[in-house]
């Protein structure tokens, strides 16, 4: 039995054929708007997705969608019910894109599972800037810290780690953060969600000693975000090269990558 479900959310509650993606489109919302914009504080935008929000609410009470067609977090949600592997009030945490269509999703899909499944929902945003690749990597890896932490607040033997929806790299990071602390995790069948795969962990060990011997590089790597590489002594050269895992060279630039 699950108590703790942790999941990546993405858009696919506006699936051409998922129920409110159907009625968001006959209603005409989020016309001209990309459901890929990012959210800005105080933005036009807060209000729009204001608006779909309450106009959705009578919805809620009619329940007249197919618990399949509602969008990928419902449907996991609903196979762990249907399966008995879900408590009473679980604590869900969503982990959804800071967009305009994340940041709906993400709100009606708390909505619907507080009233569905009874349950206590949490909602992280995660942005992400592919404008800058130090930035990029920074946003990375606090979306990893912050992933590790919710998944750390519980048990894998109670816990049920869900990466289905958001960014591609969402969902392929949250599996490798997920098997460094022994999380496996849970994925639908695409052609039929009445079939649930659990995908066991692939162990990952990281030597705490290799980061207290190179901290000194580690921390000027982190406070100036790039080096130039022909500018390194041939010590740092030799462990940039032999630990490709952590640092990146591009462009003779030398810089953390996310797991860094």
């Amino acid at each position: 039995m699950y108590s703790s479900i942790v999941m990546t959310s993405g858009t696919s509650m506006f699936n051409k054929n998922n129920y409110f993606g159907i009625w968001t489109r006959e209603k005409g919302f989020f016309t001209g708007y990309r459901l890929n914009q990012n959210l800005e504080k105080g933005d036009e935008l807060e209000k729009v997705i204001h608006i779909w929000l309450e106009s959705a609410q009578p919805l809620l009470a009619k329940r007249e969608w197919n618990p399949e067609k509602v969008s990928a977090e419902y449907s996991m949600m609903h196979a762990l019910f249907r399966l008995g592997k879900l408590v009473d009030c679980p604590d869900v945490t969503l982990f959804h894109t800071d967009t305009l269509g994340g940041v709906a999703s993400a709100k009606l899909i708390k909505r619907l599972l507080e009233q569905d499944f009874s349950a206590q929902v949490r909602l992280y945003a995660v942005r992400m800037d592919v404008n800058d690749r130090v930035v990029l990597n920074r946003l990375l890896g606090d979306y990893m810290y912050e992933l590790s932490r919710a998944l750390q607040s519980g048990d894998p033997a109670g816990t049920c780690f869900a990466p289905i929806g958001g960014y591609k790299v969402m969902t392929s990071f949250g599996y490798l953060v997920g098997s460094f602390h022994g999380y496996p995790t849970a994925y639908l069948h695409e052609d039929s969600q009445q079939m649930l795969h659990i995908i066991p962990p692939v162990p990952i060990d990281i030597n705490a000693d290799f980061f207290r011997e190179h901290a000194s590089f580690i921390r000027r790597l982190m406070v100036e975000g790039l080096l130039e590489y022909d500018k390194l002594t041939w010590e740092e050269r030799m462990l940039v090269e032999s630990n490709t895992s952590l640092f990146t060279v591009d462009d003779n630039l030398v810089y953390l990558n996310p797991f860094g």
